[in-house]
């Protein structure tokens, strides 16, 4: 029997051997790479727009009791989830500080329109937090992301950060994955939200201090498809300068791209035009003005130039103007029209605003009746001589033991002091305000002030 048995179980073991080339084990190995790369590296995440530094860097802050913090110390806590060092991470906060995620508390770095600029001091000398119009949108419902084993061993973190619109395209996110890459443009949230309430791409503005070529531009192929081609162009308007040279201003963000100044450097080096950098409180601005008694060159001229040297169309190669919305849903990785993706970020934030208001309308509640029984709870706790039981007492009152136990880890001396009437009518206004919550006009609110 022993024998027919061990027999048996060769056999079997044998039938379970699964027989497979050396072409279909790395084809079976790219592929488990592939998605490894795509889902923790080249893609942001379908739930919030995010790759995994960029979450960890906003979950550390989010999570923190304070929303002010020293740039080394805020690298620091994200090492704690991000094991992957700190070569990246100065850039990823000043990209987030750039886009107005983060707030600017020291120099992040100043990019001129024209000339050299200046880098970001050492990050020993920075400081940053959540800038309050965004504070506003992703603090109050962290709580409600699911929690996921992280990359260190035994720490948990959010699956995604809960925000109402995928923020890869409010900053911009550029990666190339294992057969596919993506390439995100950026817009305003507010106008991301009246494009999705009225169905209408053509309502898009960039999220940076720059314009769209219209004219040129694939709204349709992006809002439905999530690809098609973006044309940014900085503002170029012909003025008078208060010295009374005509000229063109330009101004814009420099951190998509600087503008190629072919021909406006070579008429600065004949001396027909002169480049005045007139920027101020974070605002990138210039004038270029014709020098006295030239002849050569005029307004129209500069303006001419200024607008071919001031756009994408000049100064990317066609790829780049190219835009894809990449990302990856956890298992799968591909490209989703914009249209689809604020749906399902808008959607879910609406949903989980409803259970916000529901679970704080709740603890209000209960707040309530623990001020409601504090007092008598306090008198059974001074009066009581013999040994009594959170369970005596919640048996004697006829109330329930969970707001007995809450009542018994105040400290005495509070429950002799607790003013509760004035708590009372705090919490009842509190909760006067939670019930006044509309899941989309809250969510609407928040966007339309950014």
């Amino acid at each position: 029997m022993l024998k027919t048995n061990q027999k048996n179980l060769k056999k079997q073991m044998e039938n379970n051997i699964a027989t497979k080339s050396i072409g279909e084990l790395c084809e079976e190995a790219y592929i488990e790479y592939g998605r490894e790369l795509n889902s923790n590296r080249a893609l942001p995440l379908l739930m919030d727009g995010l790759k995994p530094v960029y979450r960890r860097v906003l979950y550390t802050i989010l999570k923190s009791n304070s929303n002010h913090f020293k740039t080394p110390n805020l690298i620091g806590e994200v090492l704690t989830i991000h094991p992957h060092g700190e070569k990246s991470m100065s850039g990823v906060i000043t990209q987030l500080v750039r886009r107005g995620i983060l707030r600017e508390d020291a120099n992040f770095g100043y990019y001129p329109i024209y000339g050299e600029g200046m880098s970001a001091a050492a990050p020993r000398y920075t400081e940053t937090g959540i800038t309050e119009k965004w504070y506003k949108l992703l603090k109050p419902l962290m709580s409600f992301a699911p929690l996921i084993p992280g990359e260190v061993e035994g720490v948990m973190e959010p699956a995604y950060i809960v925000s109402a619109l995928p923020l890869a395209c409010v900053y911009g996110e550029l990666g190339i994955g294992i057969g596919i890459n993506t390439n995100i443009p950026s817009f305003s949230p507010k106008s991301m939200l009246e494009a999705y309430l009225h169905d209408d791409p053509t309502l898009l503005e960039p999220g940076i201090d720059l314009e769209f070529d219209r004219e040129l531009c694939d709204f349709e192929g992006i809002w439905r498809q999530g690809k098609g081609q973006l044309i940014y162009k900085y503002h170029v308007w012909k003025d008078i300068a208060p010295d009374g040279s005509d000229g063109v201003y330009v101004s814009g963000d420099t951190l998509m791209f600087k503008p190629i100044w072919y021909k406006i450097e070579e008429w600065k080096a004949t001396g027909h035009i002169f480049i005045r950098d007139e920027s101020s409180g974070g605002k990138n601005l210039i004038f270029i003005g014709r020098n006295k008694g030239v002849r050569k060159v005029n307004q129209d001229m500069i303006y001419e130039e200024c607008l071919k040297c001031c756009s994408t169309d000049f100064c990317y190669e066609e790829i780049q103007k190219q835009y894809r919305l990449g990302i990856h849903d956890g298992k799968i990785a591909r490209y989703i029209p914009l249209r689809e993706w604020i749906d399902i970020t808008y959607n879910n934030y609406i949903n989980l605003v409803s259970k916000y208001r529901q679970a704080n309308i709740e603890r209000i509640h209960f707040e309530l009746l623990v001020n409601q029984y504090l007092k008598q709870v306090a008198e059974i706790l001074l009066n009581t001589k013999e040994d009594i039981t959170n369970q005596d007492i919640a048996n004697q009152l006829g109330i329930d033991l969970e707001v007995v136990n809450a009542i018994t880890r105040k400290s005495i001396s509070t429950l002799k002091r607790a003013d509760t009437e004035r708590l009372k009518a705090n919490l009842e206004e509190e909760l006067k305000e939670y019930e006044r919550i509309d899941a989309k006009q809250f969510t609407n609110e928040i966007i339309e002030n950014m």
